[in-house]
């Protein structure tokens, strides 16, 4: 069916069965499309600003460039659409369907993607800023470069997902799924990861200055050269952690658990490292000065030419 360039604003067209339609630069503004079946459509640039598109069967449809600002797309089906620079901002995608979509430089800033499917889906330098994913499943998503400032993650899956050199200043990322994640170079300052899992996370040279760690996970995770200065690491698991060359300067590391851990050359000056576990740990030439080891356990731990200069460590 070709509807190229046609005028259906306010149209109802709800249970409308239109696979493969050409409705591209079409108006289809506040119109009414719920649970059509648009599959394989052609919507490219197409006008569906505020459109009803709920439980809207979208998949492999061409929605590149088209505008979707606060429309309804909730519980939508978008599996392997093409929404590549789509105006999504304010759009309602709640428990939606973009499993390897195509949202590459999408504009879905304010958007709500609550327990939205965006699995393996390519949101390479998206706009996602103050938007909604809390319990997303964003599970090897690619968000290289992605702006994410500010964005609700609580609770989202993230496992294997690359965010490397991605904007999460200020996110929300509590109780999140990061394990194997790739946030090398990422932006998390002041960002909440209390409780959040980074097992095995790539955060090489990232920046956590003043960002809150508290109980999170960070077992055999890279932090080599990475910035977590004034961070908030209170009993948060580092074990085997590599930290070799970081940035700890007054860092809240207390009773945290760094047992094996690579320190290897950090800064840890002024650090709160009160009844942390340093067992086994790798202290070597690492900055200790004005540090609180107050009741810490240093067993075998290496502290070959650190500097130690005011330390404190009574019992």
């Amino acid at each position: 069916m070709n509807l190229r360039r046609a005028n259906l604003r306010r149209a109802n067209l709800r249970l409308a069965n239109l696979p493969r339609a050409n409705l591209r630069r079409g108006n289809l503004r506040r119109g009414n499309l719920r649970r059509d079946n648009l599959r394989r459509a052609n919507l490219r640039r197409a006008n569906l600003r505020r459109a009803h598109l709920r439980r809207a069967n979208l998949r492999r449809a061409n929605l590149r460039r088209a505008n979707l600002r606060q429309a309804n797309l909730r519980r939508a089906n978008l599996c392997r659409g093409n929404l590549r620079r789509g105006n999504l901002r304010r759009a309602n995608l709640c428990r939606g369907n973009l499993r390897r979509a195509n949202l590459r430089r999408a504009n879905l800033r304010r958007g709500n993607l609550r327990r939205a499917n965006l699995r393996r889906g390519n949101l390479r330098r998206a706009n996602l800023r103050r938007a909604n994913l809390r319990q997303a499943n964003l599970r090897r998503a690619n968000l290289r470069r992605g702006n994410l400032r500010r964005a609700n993650l609580r609770r989202a899956n993230l496992r294997r997902a690359n965010l490397r050199r991605g904007n999460l200043r200020r996110a929300n990322l509590r109780r999140a799924n990061l394990r194997q994640a790739n946030l090398r170079r990422a932006n998390l300052r002041r960002g909440n990861l209390r409780r959040a899992n980074l097992c095995r996370g790539n955060l090489r040279r990232a920046n956590l200055r003043l960002a809150n760690l508290r109980r999170a996970n960070l077992r055999r995770g890279n932090l080599r050269r990475g910035n977590l200065c004034r961070g908030n690491l209170c009993r948060a698991n580092l074990r085997r952690a590599n930290l070799r060359r970081g940035n700890l300067r007054r860092g809240n590391l207390c009773r945290a658990n760094l047992r094996r851990a690579n320190l290897c050359r950090a800064n840890l000056c002024r650090g709160n490292l009160r009844r942390a576990n340093l067992r086994l740990a790798n202290l070597r030439l690492a900055n200790l000065r004005r540090g609180n080891l107050r009741l810490a356990n240093l067993r075998w731990a290496n502290l070959r030419w650190s500097n130690l200069l005011w330390l404190t460590c009574i019992r």
